[in-house]
């Protein structure tokens, strides 16, 4: 009995491809996430100039959350589809 082997190939390109179809959802759904990224990389450079010490400690703790909820948005959006998260992410902006 022959059996099918695994489709490598094609489970690579449709990995791409559904980035590539839904990269409007994402783009709008990770940016909150991806600025504060951004915004504490950019404190990391300019601001905390020492080598090593508490404050690189205190900042990858910080930063630990924001990039769980940025893991659990794109997972939700590739696995749910674009529905699978609200506009802006698994979060939500309250004023």
């Amino acid at each position: 009995m022959k059996t099918n082997p695994l489709p490598i190939v094609e489970t690579i390109y449709r990995a791409f491809a559904y980035v590539w179809w839904l990269r409007k959802r994402l783009v709008i759904a990770l940016l909150p996430t991806l600025s504060i990224l951004l915004s504490f990389d950019l404190i990391s450079i300019y601001i905390l100039n020492d080598e090593g010490g508490f404050s690189e400690m205190l900042l990858a703790l910080l930063l630990l959350p924001i990039l769980v909820l940025y893991v659990i948005t794109v997972h939700r959006i590739m696995i749910l589809g674009p529905d699978g998260t609200k506009k802006y992410g698994v979060f939500e902006w309250r004023y």
